[in-house]
């Protein structure tokens, strides 16, 4: 079997490394435009903030493993034309000459892009991108020569990139359109005390604006209210998927996605999409939506490569769960914010405050999000100074599998002496849900 995957990043590799376990005898080759494949697109933020020495570390894969997989890696060729008549792909190396790839399945998996309309037609150094090895050197280069950076965007990439500029002494401007930070994971009291820290830092931050232009000459980001003029832009915007190659060839959805069914087979035999090229379903709505997490990107990866031989496993539902450590807090999201729940259920919201540990006695705050008719957990939401990224997976199992606050408060669970807390929160959380709504406990 012939497999040709386009884009090296999570989803490409993670199908190709898959279907090379899975089919031994395949002939599987990545092609990507990068010299290197595997780059970490926050891995500036890991150099502004000292974690590493230089951009060649912020890899999550190496050669090595590639190799040792039987994976053959095109870099630097890009895929210019796919015959799906014949089944072949036309690469183009970097000289320019040209080849033409067999393929038995063809997966797409050429990801996403940071864009935006306001520097569509804008050609200019100073504003920047991070998620590829090439731009973060460029990035890097401007960042360390400008003293004023402006951040459009505060989402999770928007935050993580403010923290990493602070930490390099520069003066940021945090610009968000929304009148919260990262509101699509956190609700408003949530992030209050993450909104502090940021104004502490010396932040100049902007919720409610909306950017409405940037000129070039000088450099200026115009909202409503203000015009900013930094030495460098960094665009925490929203990504869109890189589908232009396939246009007219695959049908697309209206948000440039690549449409698929349950098993991500595109409208055309043996052709799969993953990754930031495929809307995801939301496991609380049953809508589809374009999430681009690097989670959904590896899943999906997954998915396809049992499926190329036939139909074994549908695509896994989303549950939109991020974690990272911005502004010295841990912070966690999974499922729906109480705002975002609200609009389709009657919600309890359930605030719980513990100790870390036994032994730590750092605040770990939580809020559960319930359907209050009928103890469904829909969504929670976590913040500490400590470590909490390990609840994550044990909260989405829980919200994922639709468990109530009754099942989840009576789970069996593991008490370790001078680990485990009294009461962990988030059962503790779950067992004063199932209380207020069994016993009409007044909120």
């Amino acid at each position: 079997m012939k497999i040709v995957i386009i884009g090296g990043s999570f989803a490409g590799m993670s199908c190709a490394l898959e279907a090379a376990k899975l089919y031994p005898q395949a002939d599987i080759k990545v092609i990507d435009e990068q010299e290197r494949v595997g780059f970490i697109p926050s891995g500036l933020n890991l150099k502004l903030n000292s974690e590493i020495d230089s951009l060649t570390q912020a890899y999550f894969l190496s050669e090595r493993d590639i190799l040792k997989a039987g994976v053959h890696l095109l870099a630097q060729h890009r895929a210019v034309a796919i015959d799906v008549e014949v089944q072949q792909v036309e690469v183009e190396d970097v000289s320019g000459s040209r080849k033409r790839l067999e393929y038995d399945k063809l997966i797409l998996a050429m990801g996403s892009k940071q864009s935006s309309a306001l520097v569509a037609e804008l050609n200019d150094e100073r504003i920047v991108s991070t998620k590829q090895f090439h731009y973060a050197q460029v990035a890097e280069d401007i960042i360390e020569r400008a003293y004023h950076v402006a951040v459009i965007g505060g989402g999770q990439i928007g935050i993580e990139a403010a923290e990493a500029l602070v930490n390099a002494n520069k003066q940021v401007s945090l610009i968000e359109a929304n009148a919260t930070l990262a509101a699509r994971y956190f609700d408003k009291e949530f992030v209050a005390d993450i909104q502090q820290a940021i104004e502490l830092v010396g932040v100049d931050l902007h919720l409610g604006e909306a950017v409405e232009s940037i000129t070039t000459e000088p450099l200026c980001v115009s909202t409503a209210s203000n015009e900013l003029y930094p030495d460098a832009i960094i665009l925490g915007v929203n990504l869109l998927p890189n589908s232009q190659l396939v246009e007219g060839i695959v049908a697309l959805n209206v948000d440039g996605t690549v449409q698929v069914n349950e098993y991500l087979e595109t409208s055309v035999p043996n052709i799969y999409a993953i990754g930031d090229l495929v809307q995801t379903p939301y496991a609380l709505s049953g809508k589809e939506r374009f999430i681009a997490l690097v989670n959904n990107a590896i899943r999906s990866g997954q998915v396809v490569a049992f499926n190329l031989l036939k139909p074994r496993v549908k695509q896994a539902k989303s549950l939109r769960l991020i974690g990272s450590r911005v502004f010295s807090q841990y912070i966690v999201s999974v499922g729906m914010t109480e705002q975002e729940a609200s609009q389709q259920f009657d919600v309890l919201a359930v605030h719980q405050t513990a100790p870390y540990s036994l032994t730590d006695v750092s605040d770990v705050h939580l809020k559960l999000v319930v359907n209050r008719e009928s103890g469904q957990l829909l969504g929670a939401q976590l913040r500490s100074e400590q470590n909490i990224l390990g609840f994550a997976d044990a909260l989405a199992l829980a919200i994922g599998q639709g468990l109530t606050d009754e099942q989840l408060a009576f789970q069996d669970r593991l008490y370790y002496p001078n680990e485990t807390a009294a009461y962990p929160i988030m059962y503790r959380a779950a067992l004063d849900s199932f209380a207020r709504r069994s016993e009409g406990v007044a909120e």
